[in-house]
């Protein structure tokens, strides 16, 4: 809304049989839908993720709209990095299985004449709590001087500031005519201890 978008949000009702005709109506006339769906938990991504693809991939098919999807460093598994769009998805995990095969289904969709950008991020960090798990763990107690971290401390890990993450999707919509059909591409992120 700040770079002159207008957002429409839309709100999932919980009923999977007329979610996608409610989403495709509510997304008549659209130029973008960004794809911010995700389970509340991550035990459900399995069974969720594959149909909420779905349904946003048939919302783009009938109002031709481009998808930009927030996509994730999962899928490299325990690759190291750097990572580019060539580099191999090797998923070590079910969440990154499941976000590899969820990427290929919008791969698939292009073939369509769906237009789709992977915008590649690692963990969000951000100015204000965002409900990221660098806030709900990591950034939990720092101000009584505890920092709990969910790993080895000298294990290098990928961040986004999510500022710089919109920013750079925004950018993006806007020349969306000049870019190709299919565009996985690593947005600005940081390979931090």
């Amino acid at each position: 809304e700040a770079a002159g978008w207008t957002v429409r949000r839309f709100k999932r009702s919980g009923d999977d049989t007329s979610e996608r005709e409610r989403l495709i109506e509510e997304a008549r006339g659209v130029d973008v839908i960004f794809n911010g769906w995700n389970p509340p938990n991550y035990e459900r991504w399995g069974e969720r993720i594959p149909r909420y693809t779905r349904d946003i991939i048939a919302t783009a098919e009938a109002t031709g709209a481009m998808i930009v999807v927030p996509a994730n460093v999962y899928v490299y598994g325990d690759q190291p990095g750097p990572w580019t769009s060539a580099t191999p998805h090797t998923p070590c995990s079910v969440k990154g299985q499941i976000r590899s095969e969820m990427e290929e289904d919008y791969r698939d969709a292009t073939l369509r004449g769906v237009q789709v950008l992977l915008l590649r991020a690692g963990d969000f960090i951000a100015d204000d709590p965002s409900g990221t798990w660098f806030d709900l763990i990591i950034g939990k107690e720092l101000a009584a001087g505890k920092l709990a971290y969910p790993g080895p401390r000298d294990r290098t890990h990928a961040w986004t500031y999510l500022p710089d993450f919109a920013r750079a999707a925004v950018e993006l919509c806007n020349r969306r005519e000049m870019l190709p059909r299919f565009l996985d591409m690593n947005g600005p992120s940081f390979a931090l201890t």
